[in-house]
């Protein structure tokens, strides 16, 4: 299972930069607008990998579920996801 010190580490460039644009306020992404800087395949690509995940359990490794999942999301724009999760023991 992954740390929150362990992904602090590894995206400690992204967040520093996300902290320096707040500090700014000023715009900031850490992923471009245009779609072509993702290649010809990347909208396509992004796509499936979505709808790869509509109807189904999400994956979240190591994470202490039991029972009946969870779910029930709607996206904000009107999509229903029927994206379910493991769901916890209060214990």
């Amino acid at each position: 299972m992954t740390s929150a010190d362990d992904l602090a580490a590894r995206h400690h460039e992204t967040l520093d930069r996300a902290l320096e644009a707040i500090r700014e306020r000023a715009y900031w992404s850490a992923y471009d607008e245009n779609l072509k800087a993702y290649g010809a395949d990347g909208p396509a690509t992004g796509n499936a990998a979505f709808e790869s995940y509509l109807g189904t359990s999400f994956p979240l490794p190591g994470h202490p579920g039991a029972g009946e999942p969870t779910g029930g999301e709607r996206s904000p724009y009107g999509l229903d996801l029927g994206v379910t999760y493991p769901h916890p023991s209060a214990d």
